[in-house]
């Protein structure tokens, strides 16, 4: 008997709910019974079962974590006269719908800017072109040493100042690459500390919209020019 030999393939992304598959062939193994498992807190667990075709091929549904974002790591299994063979792991990314806010949906261009995303969305014409990660206004220590609510403001407004190079003077003279102030003192800049850090152990901004990618904020700042609309919500 030939030496059988499994591989496996994904779409890699995929929105909740959207029907996709695990597929590959199954070389030297036709009509053989094969599953898809799926790893489940360090253990494999059978999900959905077929069969090869008469060149070995397969395609079945992934159907864990259909419903739910987040990456899953899948394989699948073929078993021939009793013995199993499985393909290298594989992932599959389940994103959620994203969330543009009905005022999104103008003629022209919109700067969207998503609190539960973390993203800022660049839209044209209802369609989104560029996406950034963002960090919003939160809990933060003010130039006493006490901790205040900086609130990112929410609502629809116009980019009515911009500095390219800005320095934050309230706030131990931060550098504030690529401002676009859209309310106030609050605006969209790029910021080192997001950089660097992430999400992770910062409470947020002093209310600006924080951007994290250099030549993602270089970018909003060049195509977001005075008078151009924000929308910030939740």
């Amino acid at each position: 008997m030939a030496p059988v030999s499994v591989s496996a393939a994904t779409a890699g992304s995929r929105g909740i709910r959207v029907v996709t598959n695990i597929w590959g062939t199954a070389t030297g193994a036709p009509n053989a019974p094969v599953a898809s498992q799926v790893l489940v807190n360090g253990v494999w667990k059978t999900s959905q079962r077929s069969t090869t075709d008469s060149k070995g091929f397969y395609a079945i549904p992934l159907t864990y974590g259909a419903t739910t974002p987040g990456t899953y790591t899948y394989r699948a299994v073929v078993t021939v006269n009793g013995r199993s063979y499985t393909s290298p792991n594989v992932t599959l990314t389940r994103t959620a719908p994203l969330r543009l806010d009905p005022r999104c949906y103008t003629s022209g261009v919109v700067v969207c800017a998503s609190k539960s995303d973390r993203k800022v969305y660049y839209v044209n014409k209802g369609k989104i072109i560029k996406t950034h990660d963002a960090r919003f206004g939160g809990l933060a220590y003010d130039t006493n040493g006490r901790l205040k609510n900086y609130n990112t403001r929410e609502g629809t407004f116009t980019i009515f100042r911009k500095v390219r190079d800005e320095i934050s003077y309230s706030y131990n003279n931060t550098p504030m690459p690529f401002t676009s102030y859209f309310y106030g003192g609050q605006a969209f800049h790029y910021s080192y500390g997001f950089a660097q850090n992430g999400w992770v152990g910062d409470s947020g901004s002093h209310g600006c919209i924080n951007l994290r990618d250099w030549n993602g904020a270089e970018w909003l700042y060049n195509n977001m020019p005075n008078g151009t609309l924000v929308v910030v919500y939740k």
